[in-house]
Order: C-alpha cells, then structure tokens, then sequence
C-alpha cells in the first residue's frame, strides 16, 4: 500500500500525520477530531485502515509513521520547552512588529503547533507593505547579524523569517499539501484582521483537506511605538527616493528577485514533505547557503541585466546547474583550542589530532569531498561559528563533525550550539561522546558516533547521499531514537590509509616545537587498544583488544612523513607500545632493512623492559621510554590495578641506562587513600631512579571508568563545569587540600632538577628546603 493508492478522508489523514512527522510530532487521537471536520467513529475506522496498511502506527495515544515512538518523549520535552520560552517568542515578535513595512507577523513551524525543541528556530511570516517586501527582508536580515536579538534575550535562541509576502499578493501561489497545512496551522500575533484576509485569499487550503475554520487564536502584540516605525518608514522612503534616479535600484531588485521569490511563497520542507516523513531525509544548506548566495549578489551586484546571469544566480541559489560552487560532503575538525588550557601553553607540545585525519582519509578514499578545519591555533569556541563560515566560504557544506575528548568537551558544547545556528548536522564522536553520547544530543548533536568513527561516518554520509534504509539500523551510532546496534571493531588496521595531513597547516606546530623545544615533532599510532584494566584508565573507542598494524605499514608511513614533512622527532602514541616482542623484531627489521631509522620515543610498561627489547627499541631509533609509574607506594599502585610490582623497578632502570635510554616518568597525586607516607615513597623511588622527565598529574576521574564509580559520592560540582586544564586541578574531594598537592608537585620537580644537574644546584637545594619545610608543616597538621 503506498500514497498513491489513498483517497478521500484515509489520504486526509495520513497528510496530516505525515505533516505534523516533520516536527517529529505524534498526533493524539483528540487532537485528531478536533482539527478535522469528520465524526470521531470515521476518524476512528480511517486510523485503523492505515495503522492496518503499516502506514502509520500507535502507541497509548499517539499516532505517527512507523519506527519513531522515540518522537513521543520528544514531543513532551518540546511542549514543556514551548511554554518556558512563551514569553520569548512574544518579545521576538513584538521587536519585528515595529520594523519598517511589517504589516503583519504569524507563528509559523514547530511553535505554531505549541512546540518548541531547545535548538529550534522562532520560525514567523511577515507580511509587508506593497512594494516593500525587499526592503524590508533586507532591515531584518541587517538587524540579526548586527544587532542580534537573539543575543539581546537568550544566549541560545534566533528567530527566523521563513516567508515574506506583500500585502497586495496574499495568494499563495504554490498550492500543495505541505503549504496548505503550514498556513491553516499558523498563528497570528500581530493584525489579526490581515490575517483574516489572508485566509480568504486562500480559500484552496480548505479545498484542499476540507478542514475547518482554524479559530485557534492567542494573544496579540500591543505595539505601543508605532510612531517609530512611522518615522523609520518616512527616513528609508526619503533615502530611495534619492538611489532611484541613480537606477541603482532597479539592479539590486532584480539581482535579489529569485531570493525574493523563495522567501516570499515557497516552502522549502516540501521535498522532506513528499518523503513520507523518512527519517534519513535530512534538510541542508540552510544559512550557510544564505552566506553564499548574499556573497554572491554583493560580488556580482552589477552583473544582473540579461536572462544569462539571471540564470547563473538561479544555479547558486538552487545549488543545480552551472557555475554551482565547490561543494564539501563533510568538514571535519576537533574541539582543542591551545589557548584554553593553561598548562598545555606552558609545555608547548602541540600533537596533530589524529582522529580526525584517520576519519578524513577514509572518507576520502570513499570518494567524498572532505575539508579539515584545525582549531589547535584558533582564539576560542565562541569566533567558531565566524571563522568556520570565512574559511569555507567558497565551499557549501551542509554536515560538520566534531572530534572530543572530555577535556574539551566544555569547547564542543559551545561548538555545537554554534553549528546549530548554522542549520548545519552535527554528528560529534571520540573518547567522551562515546562515554556519554545522550549528554551531546541532549545539547544539539544529530548523530554521536559510538566508538571507532571510519566505517561508521562512511555509512552516515552514503546514508545521507543516497537513502536506502534508517539511521538507527547503522551500527555505532547513538541520536534521539537511542543506541542502533554495537559496531565491531576494525581487524585489519592496515587497510586504513595514512592520516589526511595533507588537509592541515604544519608550519605553526612546526614552529611552536622549533622555537620552544629544538626540533620539530609529528605522532603516530602503530596500534589500537590495550589489554591492561588500570582503574583509571577509559578506552571508549580502541578498547580492550589490542591490534597491530604491520612493521611494514608503520614504516611506510614513517617514509612517508619523512619524505613530505621531514620530522626531526617522531612521538608513538599507542597506549602501549612494545609488547609483541615479534612485531618489535619485524619492525627492527624493517627500519634498518632499508635505512629508515627516525629518533622515536615511545611508552612502555615497566614490567615487560628486557634486555632484547631494549636492544631492538634502541637500534631502530628509541631515544626515550616513557612509563606510566604512578606511584611509590604498592598501596596504591594495587588499587589502581595497575599489575606492577615497585620491587621491580630499580634494576630494570639499571638495563635502561646500560642501553643508553632516557626515560621518563609519568606521576598521578591524590588517587584516593594516598596519604603523606605514600607520597613520601614516591619521592625516594624518583631518587632512586633518577628519571629524565616527570610528567605530573593530579588524578582525574574519567566518566565509564572504574574509578569514576568509585568516586563518584565526592565529586565536586565544579567537576561539571569541564575546562581544559582541569587534568591538573582536583576534582574530587580528598584527603588533603588541593594547595598541598601544588607544593608536593613543585616539590617533585624541584628534586628533579638536583639529581639531573639542571639549573643552578645550590638554588635549587633551597627551593626543595623550602617546599620541604612547607609540606612536613601540612603532613603535621592534616595527617
């Protein structure tokens, strides 16, 4: 049974239905009768003949199209998010009222049906004065970029003009199923007897369903500065009257005619109408495509004299035949601004984000357009939106994704909301969305990526350009409707092409490791996963299973790198690196088999260090090891299940010196029941040991892990307000204040200094008597 064979009232139905599914709005049965000039026992047996046909479904008493019971919580979110932001819309429509030529305002969209999502435009049509309706768009269209009302009221929130129409052509001339439903269903608020008027002008859209009067009304607008606008329209007639014997005038109406002509009758849903209410039909191009078309009139303003270029703005505006911009199926980026994390700036150690250029690449090799916007550099999440658009500005794009951690999800959120502004999808995914994926929806994300992102975004975008079946049935994503299907992991890491890095700027990471650390550096991973459960440690997106790529294909990307970047230093970023001692052999062989050894430096676990390793590490370019230690205590590197013994530790520093190898030594303070005595073992196992480098942090509980369950009673709030630099700030509450750790971690690396000779020894050993005195002082006093 398809449309096609409906008729009569069963055909009424499922239009309405089917209308109403664009908002994802269920329908009740009261609502039904209400808005329909039919007996209840009619609508009653005209709703199981189509729920019969499996056209549309029920649910308690909520009526839609079937697979999407989830829109039913969504409607009573919106409902309850409708009456909240009531007074808003008010405002909105009572500021547009006293703009020049506005002869009459009405609700239109989702919140002429009373619901309003939190992402949702204020969507209104504005009739204007004859011969006006250009100008006045255009007032409009100044006073949200510049003025910005959403600014003005609500941080979150815009309104939007959908449709303008001159008060002397109130009949809609595109008459289907969709408009005629949007304009019964609309709401005046300002000059209700225009409204009126306008409802007989179009007397077809009771023809069309046979409906009822709509004598819905709500409260009108009391403009009590008309004299405003009067004064406004009297200044502007003055000003054309001058530009009109210039004949500028008549060059810009016609340039702006066609945009005119889509914004004055058409409906822009109509083709997502004619779907059937198919969730896979996602709606594009909305005010980026707006930026293009009006950086297209400014250019070309006095171009537009014959029907050929009139023709070429057809094509930018319709996005169809010639001339038509370079389009982009997806820009990628990621939400690290290095300008908002305190400690980063200080290192200065900038890694290109792999992730994304992983995703890129893929994408590419698939066949679709992709471009890579790079925030590392950027000022900060709230010039996003702006410099996204200045960037890609020759370049229409409908689809961003966002790469995030939680440590820069506080970023991604302010991202978001931005790109939702923009009419743009969002699908986001790494560590955190995969952590907490209804977090990102519930604040504007369309699709969350669940785990490894290539053969997941692969499916979205060949779902999106050619739709064969719903989103929920691809594996690894998460969005309204709730989780699809688990996704299985990657096998062969080998089929996946090198990182896009084609699509970044090197130079200022180039520059930054230059200037501040002596050599440039680039990363790269040679496997996913980890076998090891440290209590601490979140592995949302490689988990548990670690797999290798081959020696082989690790050393062709280090060929390639070196070939078209030439790195000086090359960082290995696996979560462990070093634990097949055959793979080691292969890729020891491989390096020196054809003369490619690069300075590499790698982390290790303690326990796994042998002789051979190391011997193998170090001819095929290891510098330095790294290793996660922790702690000094067995206390608490057991309850961190981190599977060390500390005994162990002092004669495998021994074979690391033996083969010429610096290391470096990772330490997390305030892990819970660390007390004094523990940090104190810290402190004589780093003299012992004698590491190169220290890497301090402050233990910080990742959301899906053990120790996050573990510690989750002492959160503290500001543990919800995520900043960047929030790995080296206590987040929960702990023994001892977070002043006492920021003397212990200077006390450290103070230490550090001595016994690896750097700076000047005598002020240093001040320092450490200093900090020494300070600590015992807060140990006394706390303990």
């Amino acid at each position: 049974m398809t449309i096609v064979n409906l008729f009569g009232k069963s055909k009424i139905l499922y239009h309405i239905i089917k209308y109403f599914d664009l908002f994802d709005f269920p329908v009740k049965y009261d609502e039904l009768v209400q808005l329909l000039n039919m007996r209840s026992d009619v609508i009653h047996s005209e709703l199981k003949f189509l729920i019969s046909k499996k056209l549309i479904s029920k649910l308690k008493e909520y009526y839609f199209i079937p697979e999407k019971d989830w829109t039913i919580l969504k409607r009573v979110k919106a409902e309850n998010n409708f009456q909240i932001s009531y007074i808003k819309i008010f405002r909105a429509g009572w500021i547009l009222s006293h703009f020049p030529f506005v002869r009459a305002i009405f609700l239109t969209g989702s919140i002429s049906k009373n619901v309003l999502e939190e992402y949702d435009d204020y969507d209104f049509l504005i009739i204007t004065e004859p011969n006006h309706i250009w100008i006045c768009k255009s007032i409009i269209d100044a006073f949200k970029r510049l003025i910005s009302l959403n600014l003005r009221y609500s941080i979150y929130r815009f309104f939007d003009c959908n449709y303008f129409i001159s008060k002397d052509n109130l009949t809609i001339l595109d008459q289907n199923e969709f408009t005629a439903l949007e304009i019964y269903f609309c709401k005046s608020i300002y000059n209700y007897p225009l409204y009126q008027e306008f409802l007989k002008e179009n007397e077809w859209i009771k023809q069309k369903f046979k409906l009822p009067d709509n004598k819905e009304k709500i409260l009108a607008i009391r403009r009590r500065l008309q004299f405003i606008q009067s004064f406004l329209e009297y200044l502007i007639k003055i000003f054309l009257k001058i530009f009109y014997r210039k004949n500028i005038i008549e060059k810009l109406i016609y340039a702006l005619y066609y945009n005119i002509s889509i914004k004055n009758q058409l409906v822009g849903n109509y083709e997502e109408f004619k779907s059937k209410g198919n969730f896979s039909q996602i709606k594009f191009f909305g005010n980026t495509q707006g930026f293009m078309v009006e950086n297209f009139l400014n250019t070309n303003k006095n171009q537009f004299r014959n029907k050929v270029s009139t023709k070429v703005l057809r094509s930018h505006l319709f996005q169809t035949n010639e001339n038509k911009t370079q389009g982009l199926d997806i820009v990628l980026t990621h939400a690290y601004y290095l300008s908002k994390t305190k400690k980063d700036k200080k290192v200065k150690k900038p890694y290109v984000p792999l992730g994304p250029l992983y995703i890129a690449s893929y994408l590419k090799a698939n066949g679709f357009k992709v471009a890579f916007y790079d925030t590392t550099f950027k000022k900060g999440p709230s010039y996003f939106s702006k410099d996204i658009i200045i960037k890609f500005k020759n370049a229409s794009f409908g689809i961003i994704g966002i790469y995030v951690t939680e440590m820069t999800r506080k970023n991604a959120l302010k991202m978001i909301k931005a790109c939702r502004r923009k009419s743009l999808v969002v699908i986001v995914g790494g560590p955190d969305p995969s952590n907490v994926p209804e977090l990102y929806v519930e604040n504007g994300a369309n699709i969350v990526v669940i785990g490894e992102g290539e053969q997941t975004m692969l499916e979205i975008l060949q779902e999106i350009k050619n739709p064969t079946k719903s989103f929920i049935d691809i594996e690894g994503i998460y969005s309204e409707r709730g989780f699809s299907h688990p996704r299985n992991q990657l096998k062969k890491l080998d089929d996946l092409p090198f990182p896009a890095y084609e699509l970044l700027d090197l130079k200022p990471y180039f520059r930054m490791w230059k200037k501040f650390r002596g050599h440039t550096e680039m990363s790269i991973i040679t496997s996913r996963g980890c076998p090891y459960d440290c209590n601490w440690c979140s592995k949302p997106v490689f988990g548990n299973n670690l797999r290798l790529r081959s020696p082989k294909n690790v050393v062709n990307e280090l060929v390639y790198l070196k070939n078209k970047f030439n790195p000086e230093f090359i960082h290995i970023n696996d979560d462990i690196f070093g634990i097949n001692e055959k793979w080691l052999k292969k890729f020891h062989f491989e390096i020196l088999n054809n003369n490619h050894k690069m300075n590499y430096e790698c982390l290790l676990r303690i326990d796994i260090v042998k002789p051979k390793i190391l011997q193998l590490l170090k001819e095929s370019g290891c510098n330095c090891i790294w290793f996660g230690i922790e702690s000094g205590s067995q206390k608490i590197l057991n309850r961190m299940s981190k599977h060390i013994n500390i005994t162990q530790l002092e004669p495998k520093m021994e074979m690391i010196r033996k083969a010429n190898l610096k290391v470096g030594f990772f330490i997390m303070l305030g892990y819970p029941g660390e007390n004094s005595a523990d940090i104190n073992l810290t402190r004589k196992l780093l003299r012992l040991t004698k590491p190169n480098f220290l890497g301090i942090s402050m233990a910080y509980p990742i959301t899906g892990t053990k120790f996050y369950k573990e510690i989750t009673p002492f959160l503290k709030k500001s543990r919800f307000k995520l900043r960047l630099e929030n790995s080296s700030r206590i987040t929960f509450k702990t023994k001892y204040p977070p002043i006492y750790y920021g003397i212990v971690k200077r006390l450290l690396e103070t230490e550090k200094k001595i016994y690896n000779k750097v700076g000047v020894v005598l002020v240093n050993r001040i320092i450490v008597k200093i900090y020494s005195f300070i600590y015992r002082i807060f140990a006394l006093c706390l303990n």
